[in-house]
């Protein structure tokens, strides 16, 4: 169970940034970042992941994570923050507390407010609280996005359309 703040609040960057995303890349050492629908509640971020929901691949084994946040506008990176990782169990208070808000944001859920037990059965639900420190922000982002390469593949696009029925003209 996390403690209720172990670090105070969060700095004004990390939250307003995070608040303003609807996506964050979760990374480490261990593994390349990974894109994640979250919200933000607190001073914490707040995401879901197991069976029918976002693979975090060992997210709740570490004890910090790397957030990377973008900008909504230029998809450009704002902010890295630490995070510490905490693991929140069903049935404590903080739960309670979260899971009826990440309900809300989660589109498209399968089993609609079945999801809850879901969750609680075969999900975890995951508190990235900020430590305060700030990996890149300003200055020190890269100038580069950090995407890989795509893989070569003998996929091709056509080049033309071909003619539809129905389809209107572009002037």
């Amino acid at each position: 169970m996390a403690p209720a703040s172990s670090y105070g609040h969060a700095p004004a960057i990390i939250a307003e940034a995070t608040k303003k995303s609807d996506l964050l890349w979760l990374g480490s050492d261990d593994w390349l970042p990974t894109a994640a629908w979250h919200i933000w509640h607190g001073d914490s971020a707040w995401v879901v992941t197991g069976p029918g929901e976002q693979p975090l691949p060992s997210i709740r084994d570490l004890p910090t994570a790397a957030v990377t946040v973008r900008s909504k506008d230029n998809l450009n990176r704002v902010v890295t923050w630490e995070a510490l990782v905490w693991r929140i169990d069903p049935g404590t208070e903080e739960w309670d507390e979260v899971v009826p808000l990440l309900l809300a944001k989660r589109l498209n859920l399968p089993d609609g407010e079945g999801a809850a037990a879901r969750w609680a059965a075969r999900c975890t639900v995951i508190r990235l609280e900020p430590t305060g420190r700030l990996l890149e922000a300003g200055s020190t982002l890269p100038a580069d996005s950090g995407a890989l390469p795509p893989r070569r593949t003998r996929a091709t696009t056509s080049v033309r359309v071909p003619f539809t029925l129905g389809r209107r003209r572009r002037i």
